[in-house]
């Protein structure tokens, strides 16, 4: 139901009407912060009420309140909102003091539409600012999205501009350029291996994730230049009130969040822990005959601790991550040889990552954001078998960073920042010898016998940079937006810069262009090395621009349109046969050179509609990416390895009762290029059969289809908020070719490889329940 002006009035007096002048307290503090709903969105309009006072909050859900302060005993603020739970938040406040907030706001029993209908999404606003290629995730989204399997990566893996493998990998390919090119974040910590097993799933825990953004066009310039954007994942910075516990078991993981506070004023803390179970998962999935024996088990884990210390106007936070994984397997006699060799492989990985920081709160909305952090990320790989090498890799990264936001106003708002970063990287063992293979070739599992390279490579790197952004709006319908970042990284420029503009129609429609070029330092340390690669390379560029419109629709949706170009040069090359490799060492130039160029142009679109009852979405993409290598003897032009050239994803979401959300998603995208092996010779001298390959990516796997359903319900018992969750992945039991796979053939008996297949999984339950007091 709505909520009436007769009932807004009872409960703000409820929360402390005021009282007669004469016994208003002397004493008071200041509030001052924002109102967000369960997704993150500012609310407008809210009621902020404590102590007789109240505040509406603006259109970017701020709100300040000098609160008159009762002698003994803590404050309390109700929140109101039509359409929106009412909140109570109960603030030990001192005199003088100001208090910096965010109240979250819950979709709940007074929504205007259906009873429960707070578990659908809600429809974000449109975005009047010149901001193209942005998407902003939720906790929220983690929960709803079929087939996320409770990574940040695999919610976001079918928005417009994003293709991925989501079943297998949680890599991400933005328009038409590699996963390496984009950079991923924790708390403004830039990771530069983000991933469990290089890319099987994130080091994020689901329960801990406040929000995040994904950049896709043109990255700003607090970020670190990039190709192709940036993912920013941030965790919960929250004061404890109460303990609060949090657990959630699924047939894959177990998570426990708690939230506490200290009995010191202004302290709490908040700790999680994952871990995984996949090999009971795997084991399940093995006895009811959905996957082979050849589908083996990884187990990974995170734990995270935060506290937290606000004082005055400074919130300081103390924060550390360990992520660890495993894997191994081991061919069986008489079985396919899953990765095309006989033996095993043992891959291990550890991160450590440990921040502080301090949020100072300047006053006017003014902030200053100081930040130190280091991460050590170890890892170890072993290959046992014909092929077998051994490799320990070790990285080390040191931050100092600091950031200063200046609100003039809403029109006018201005941001600057500086950091020193210390980079290491070592490396230990063999490699295999790829710089005979063509740069972004797409192979399938199969043995090139390329040799292996005993490498020791080690670098060494400091980083500094500077950075601004500013946004002006002359009027309200007219916004520019401008930014740039320099950074250099012992002694090479690495910069970035940004021009963007919107422009807000009458009929609502809001047109922006979006400008832009960025360098990046190439992130591979072993095509650096003064053995094996090239120490002088230049940093790779991209330059880009974005047209855009966004258009509510009058039955409340909304549809996004975005075309890009982008163009690159300063790539990385090599050449593609063995032959090149030696003419160009015979020459005396290094192997590796900044000759590479490529071409990369689409449209993306974003539909998204909400009803009383259902919410639905629609997401797709056209897509032709393509790169040069002038270092080749064949073909010179051809499809980069994350050319899809369409995709598209649908979903639908229904809550039919109260706390019952129903939701279904569909995928397709058309194959990745790969190149076809079209014949084996016969290497007496060792033994083998060695492939012949056609053109470099000329040739492409099937399409990919997969669709999932979810069922929640949520409930209460007696002081508990439960829920329990089941999926159903790939219903269609559709059989996507993940790779193609060679197996090592009789050279004996002369029998060459023969062509096998590595699939996507198979249809498969995903189940599990969560409680929190």
């Amino acid at each position: 139901m709505l909520l009436g002006r007769g009932g807004m009035a009872l409960l703000l007096s409820a929360a402390g009407a005021a009282a007669p002048p004469q016994a208003q307290p002397a004493q008071t503090a200041r509030l001052e912060g924002e109102v967000v709903d369960e997704a993150g969105a500012a609310v407008e309009g809210a009621t902020i009420a404590a102590g007789g006072v109240s505040a509406i909050s603006d259109a970017k859900g701020s709100f300040a309140l000098v609160v008159p302060l009762a002698p003994g005993g803590a404050t309390v603020v109700t929140v109101l909102k039509t359409g929106l739970d009412p909140a109570l938040f109960e603030e030990q406040l001192r005199t003088g003091e100001t208090r910096r907030v965010r109240y979250r706001l819950a979709h709940g029993a007074l929504s205007a539409t259906v009873k429960g209908s707070r578990l659908l999404p809600r429809l974000p606003a449109i975005e009047r600012d010149p901001i193209v290629g942005h998407y902003a995730i939720t906790r929220a989204d983690l929960d709803r999205v079929p087939g996320a399997m409770e990574d940040i990566s695999r919610a976001v893996a079918n928005l417009p501009g994003v293709v991925a493998d989501p079943d297998l990998l949680a890599t991400l390919f933005v328009r038409g350029g590699g996963p390496d090119e984009l950079i991923i974040y924790l708390d403004g910590v830039p990771l530069e291996n983000p991933f469990h097993l290089g890319g099987f799933t994130s080091v994020f825990n689901p329960m801990l994730i406040e929000s995040a953004d994904l950049w896709v066009g043109v990255t700003p310039a607090r970020y670190e230049p990039s190709l192709s954007g940036a993912l920013d994942v941030r965790y919960t910075t929250s004061e404890a009130g109460r303990l609060r516990v949090e657990a959630d078991l699924s047939i894959q993981t177990a998570k426990v969040r708690a939230d506490a506070p200290t009995g010191v004023e202004g302290l709490s803390v908040v700790a999680a822990a994952r871990r995984s179970f996949f090999e009971l998962y795997f084991a399940g999935l093995r006895a009811l005959h959905l996957v082979g024996s050849n589908y083996v088990a990884p187990d990974m884990s995170e734990y995270f601790a935060r506290v937290l210390y606000r004082r005055g106007r400074h919130l300081l936070s103390a924060s550390y991550l360990l992520a660890s994984d495993g894997f191994a397997v081991v061919a069986k006699p008489g079985e396919p040889a899953l990765f095309g060799f006989d033996g095993g492989v043992k891959l291990s990985n550890v991160l450590h990552l440990g921040a502080l920081r301090d949020r100072v709160d300047l006053g006017g909305s003014r902030e200053l954001l100081l930040t130190l952090a280091a991460t050590h990320d170890a890892q170890a790989t072993s290959v046992t078998g014909s092929t077998a090498f051994a490799r320990d890799v070790s990285r080390f990264e040191a931050l100092g960073e600091a950031s200063l936001s200046l609100p003039f106003s809403q029109s006018n708002r201005l941001q600057l920042g500086a950091h020193v970063r210390r980079q290491s990287y070592d490396l230990h063992g063999q490699v295999p010898d790829a710089r005979g293979l063509a740069p972004w070739i797409a192979l399938p599992i199969v043995d090139t016998g390329e040799p292996n390279l005993e490498v020791s490579p080690r670098l060494v790197r400091t980083v500094a940079a500077a950075w601004g952004e500013h946004l002006f709006r002359p009027w309200p319908a007219l916004a520019f937006e401008a930014g740039a970042r320099l950074q250099s990284n012992t002694g090479q420029a690495v910069y970035s810069v940004r021009l963007a503009s919107s422009l807000a129609l009458p009929v609502g429609t809001v047109v922006k262009i979006e400008g832009g070029i960025a360098t990046q330092q190439a992130r591979n340390p072993l095509v650096l090395d003064a053995a094996y690669g090239n120490p002088q390379l230049l940093p790779e560029r991209s330059r880009q621009v974005v047209l855009g419109i966004e258009q509510p629709l009058p039955f409340r949706a909304l549809v996004r349109v975005e075309g890009y170009a982008k163009w690159l040069d300063r790539l990385v090359v090599n050449p593609d046969s063995d032959e090149g490799v030696r003419a160009l060492l015979a020459e005396g130039q290094p192997v590796f050179q900044n000759l590479g160029s490529g071409f990369a142009r689409g449209v993306d679109l974003l539909f998204l509609g909400r009803t009383a009852l259902l919410s639905y979405g629609l997401s797709g993409g056209l897509l032709s990416a393509e790169r040069t290598n002038p270092l080749a003897a064949s073909n010179k032009t051809y499809p980069a390895p994350w050319d899809q050239r369409f995709s598209l994803s649908a979903n639908l979401s229904v809550t039919p009762a109260d706390g019952w959300l129903v939701s279904g998603r569909a995928t397709f995208h058309t194959g990745r290029p790969t190149t076809e092996v079209t014949g084996f010779a016969r290497d007496d001298a060792r033994q083998r059969y060695l492939p012949a390959f056609g053109a470099t990516n000329g040739a492409r796997y099937p399409s990919y289809f997969e669709s999932s359903i979810r069922v929640e319900q949520r409930f209460k018992a007696g002081g508990l908020e439960l829920a329990w969750y089941a999926e159903l992945l790939n219903v269609t039991n559709a059989q996507n070719v993940f790779l193609y796979v060679y197996g090592k053939g009789d050279y004996a008996s002369g029998t060459p490889p023969s062509l096998g297949t590595f699939n996507h999984l198979p249809i498969r339950p995903f189940l599990g329940i969560r409680g929190e007091n």
